[in-house]
């Protein structure tokens, strides 16, 4: 569930009225159709695919690791209702209105994501990708990188069982990492009655945890953060393990911050990085 993440961009504006910040809203909004519309591809580390089938079969080897998000790349909602865009209508439509900070309204939808898991049904964004994972698992590692808290961990195996996606499980290692996340700022993040003056911060604790070829994270906590933290610990197991290094990172997501975050990580940890932008059908 990623959808908050999308507004991130409208911490940055200060209205000075509500009227002004529905304006933004709105506006945002349209740049954002727009944006994932027509953007064009300029970056050589990052290409836009439509099928899993244009992944190229050059990065199945032992040193690479292959990563892969869920929503709205492996499966997504069959209907409207409980999928990415239904939470991130919601957002849209709440934000501006000044009620919760960005954390809090956040953290309302991730509760609501997760209750709706169980109720809807899901389909696969791309036929092709479970014969992907199945070929790249002779050689590589392949795991899911989600922003779905572990606390829906057993429903999310069974929708991905459910479309024959298995993923590496990595038997005998264990991550998990707890972060501390700022829900109440001490600045107005709008002109709006939830906004109040304050010495005071407020967090919430959330983590990471590896489990079953899944990386779950939360949708406050960048990617390319947990990632490196995972990596660490990765490495150490497959020292371990006397396994291949891995030098080469593949990613693959349908929204173009995580894949930034990700690039930027792999910078920082001299990794070779490779991003597929997968747009869907």
């Amino acid at each position: 569930m990623e959808q908050c993440h999308q507004m991130q961009m409208v911490h940055h504006y200060h209205g000075q009225t509500l009227l002004t910040n529905r304006i933004i809203g709105s506006l945002l909004i349209i740049w954002s159709l727009f944006f994932n519309l027509f953007y064009k591809n300029n970056d050589p580390l990052i290409k836009k695919i439509s099928s899993f089938t244009e992944i190229s079969s050059q990065h199945f080897s032992p040193d690479t690791l292959i990563l892969v998000d869920i929503d709205n790349t492996l499966i997504r909602s069959s209907t409207y209702h409980g999928s990415v865009e239904h939470m991130e209508d919601i957002f849209y439509q709440e934000y501006p209105k000044g009620k919760y900070t960005y954390a809090q309204l956040c953290l309302q939808l991730v509760d609501l994501w997760n209750n709706l898991q169980s109720e809807i049904e899901t389909k696969l964004v791309d036929n092709k990708a479970p014969q992907f994972i199945e070929k790249a698992k002779g050689n590589n590692i392949v795991i899911g990188f989600t922003k779905r808290d572990f606390s829906i961990s057993r429903i999310t195996f069974n929708q991905l069982q459910k479309h024959n996606l298995f993923l590496t499980a990595l038997n005998g290692f264990n991550f998990f990492k707890n972060y501390s996340v700022q829900t109440f700022p001490d600045k107005c993040e709008l002109n709006a009655p939830v906004c109040k003056k304050s010495s005071t911060k407020e967090f919430i604790n959330v983590n990471a945890t590896f489990n079953e070829g899944i990386l779950f994270s939360h949708d406050l906590i960048e990617k390319g953060k947990v990632f490196e933290d995972f990596f660490y610990t990765l490495t150490s197991y497959l020292q371990a393990n006397k396994n291949a290094p891995i030098k080469n990172i593949v990613f693959i997501d349908d929204k173009k911050y995580n894949l930034e975050s990700m690039k930027k990580t792999a910078k920082k940890l001299k990794l070779n990085f490779f991003g597929y932008h997968i747009i869907g059908k």
